[in-house]
């Protein structure tokens, strides 16, 4: 199974991603850019890969601990940007405000604590967002035409929630783009090691 943790997204926030990208639609056809399924946007805290089935148990173990420590927090939804840059754009996305170091700590202590887990290490700092669509090339007129887009929705208020609890996902590559499914919902704050 190829896994992955991640913070979940409340609904009202997901709705507002979705509309985020019916106005990114106008400005680029769903041809060119590959839109991120709104029911799928979450939070990545840690990439694994894949994960044999027994090893679940183990990786369960590892993140309930790295969640041990932390409270909930809250985290705000604003905006939409691009990586790298607006000239060549890959990954278009909205960014988050609030406790981002909240944020940023618990993304180390689960990077730290599910290492072993890890088929791939990644080599890039963690810059926290939601992933609303992928892009493999534009044209430079297209490439404009988004950055304009950007532009127009760089301050839009896309909702704000506490985030409370991390989950163990399992992603499933299909044509019409990756389907995740729950393996384990983890509080924060959860003991270490759990009851019974």
């Amino acid at each position: 199974m190829r896994v992955f943790i991640a913070l979940p997204l409340p609904a009202d926030v997901k709705s507002a991603l979705e509309r985020l990208q019916a106005d990114l639609r106008r400005a680029l056809a769903h041809a060119v850019v590959r839109y991120v399924n709104p029911a799928q946007i979450h939070l990545t805290l840690q990439f694994l890969g894949e994960t044999p089935p027994e090893r679940l148990e183990a990786l369960s173990a590892a993140t309930r601990a790295a969640c041990a420590g932390f409270s909930r927090f809250p985290l705000r939804a604003i905006g939409a940007g691009c990586f790298p840059d607006a000239r060549r754009p890959r990954v278009v996305w909205a960014s988050l405000e609030g406790g981002l170091d909240a944020l940023s700590a618990l993304q180390a202590s689960v990077a730290s604590a599910t290492g072993p887990f890890v088929e791939k290490p990644e080599d890039r700092e963690f810059r926290p967002h939601l992933t609303l669509a992928r892009i493999k090339a534009l044209a430079p007129e297209e490439a404009r035409a988004l950055a304009v887009a950007i532009a127009a929705l760089r301050t839009r208020r896309l909702g704000a929630w506490e985030a409370g609890e991390v989950e163990i996902l399992a992603s499933e590559l299909r044509p019409e783009g990756s389907r995740h499914t729950c393996l384990e919902r983890i509080p924060l704050g959860t003991p270490a090691v759990p009851p019974g």
